[in-house]
């Protein structure tokens, strides 16, 4: 197991990877990890030729409807010079953390869980 992936394990012990498909090839890997309060997206990768064309965005979609229904926040940590900081604030992650050079942010649930 290489020293990353390791280390993933260790900081998300429950991890759940899902490749993104785009007309039904595969076109990103998504890592997510959840626990009793809230959703981690661990990484978001997108191949760079399908960059800009609303695959993030969308993967995101259902990711946030997911944690619309169970009632919690989706965390993330990302560079601050990540082209994907500007994706995140636009869908509604706002800054929680971090510093200056890793921002550590937070898109809180929009409805909670049914009662």
């Amino acid at each position: 197991m290489s020293r990353a992936r390791q280390s993933a394990r260790e900081c998300y012990p429950n991890p759940l990877g899902r490749i993104v498909l785009l007309d039904g090839e595969p076109v990103g890997w998504m890592v997510t990890a959840a626990n009793e309060e809230e959703i981690w997206l661990v990484a978001l990768i997108i191949e760079q030729e399908q960059r800009g064309k609303g695959v993030g965005s969308e993967v995101l979609q259902s990711l946030f409807a997911v944690s619309d229904r169970a009632g919690k926040p989706v965390r993330l940590s990302v560079r601050v010079n990540s082209p994907a900081l500007r994706l995140y604030e636009r869908l509604g992650f706002h800054r929680t953390g971090g510093d200056e050079q890793q921002h550590v942010m937070e898109r809180i649930a929009i409805r909670g869980p049914k009662t």
